[in-house]
């Protein structure tokens, strides 16, 4: 009996002992097939959401946004105009493309800054003095011989200048080089009354700033030698201003320089502007010339031994005065 109870017992424990063998060996296995199936996973779906971020949302996204950030500043000639800076759909569009003795046309936003340039009043090349002006035709801006026309309901005013000999204690002056920097004109408030007389006057110096009131006729640093205008005109600008009366001119001169016995000298010029009470009326689509007739004599003192100050007599003179010999 004891016998047949020890052979169960080891029977049991044999049975057991296979028993949990074959449970173990599944158990083996789920690891094998466990980081077999984890890695087919994690690669099936890192595979898919890598590309997405790298491809397809970021290089497509940043690549549109990249021409309008291009396309921003599109109000810049270069932008606007690539590559052709002639292009233009009116004649307002069109300017000389130098400053001095132009040879040609550029659309408005790709003109040159003469504000640090004077030029000399030779009149060379198609566009000096009425030889012709700039225009659009057929969408480029060219040189139209001739000047230009006003437009419509507006009016033309031309400054120009002249001078006479100078001869002044025992010098002779052959030079007399002034940089004019502007020239305006003050419009009139309703009913005011204004002075045309072609009487020589002194300029009357100023430092206020006011610009109320005020048109410009000539905004560029123009170089000129009055002596080269000796008993003639020459013509130093031009705009386009409204028609009406107007009361006053003003002028800049930034420098000067004379020259007497042949040697140079600095000229000492007034530091403010200069206005003249010297009025006139426009009519529409008139074109007016008014000529600043400078007198050397009276406007160049000797302050010292080879010391000189400029400080301006003139007259001014319309074209009816100039017509008349005034």
């Amino acid at each position: 009996m004891e016998r047949r109870s020890a052979f169960l017992l080891l029977v049991c424990l044999a049975g057991a002992f296979i028993l949990c063998s074959g449970c173990t060996q599944p158990t083996d296995s789920l690891p094998n097939a466990t980081p077999s199936s984890t890695r087919t996973m994690v690669t099936s779906v890192d595979t898919p959401l890598l590309p997405p971020p790298t491809a397809t949302t970021v290089t497509p996204v940043d690549t549109p946004k990249i021409p309008p950030s291009a396309d921003t500043p599109s109000l810049t000639p270069t932008t606007l105009i690539p590559g052709d800076p002639t292009s233009c759909t009116k004649d307002s569009d069109c300017v000389p493309a130098q400053c001095c003795h132009p040879t040609g046309c550029v659309n408005i936003r790709n003109q040159p800054d003469c504000s640090t340039i004077a030029c000399t009043q030779v009149c060379q090349g198609p566009i000096d003095c009425g030889a012709g002006h700039c225009g659009c035709v057929n969408g480029t801006c060219s040189i139209i011989p001739g000047p230009a026309s006003t437009p419509d309901g507006q009016a033309t005013l031309k400054i120009a200048v002249k001078d006479a000999p100078k001869i002044k204690d025992g010098g002779t002056i052959t030079h007399l080089w002034l940089n004019i920097s502007e020239v305006s004109v003050h419009r009139a408030v309703t009913n005011q009354s204004i002075n045309e007389s072609n009487e020589e006057m002194t300029v009357i110096e100023s430092e206020d700033p006011d610009t109320a009131g005020w048109i410009t006729v000539i905004k560029d640093t123009t170089m000129v030698d009055l002596m080269e205008f000796v008993n003639m005109s020459r013509e130093i600008g031009q705009n386009t201003v409204d028609p009406g009366r107007y009361t006053q001119i003003r002028l800049k001169i930034d420098s000067g320089t004379i020259t007497v016995d042949g040697i140079n000298h600095d000229l000492s010029v007034p530091s403010g502007v200069l206005k003249l009470n010297r009025g006139f009326d426009l009519d529409p689509e008139e074109t007016l010339t008014l000529t600043l007739d400078f007198n050397v004599d009276k406007s160049v003192i000797r302050t010292g031994s080879d010391q000189y100050k400029l400080k301006p007599v003139i007259a001014v003179l319309s074209d009816e005065q100039q017509a008349r010999g005034s």
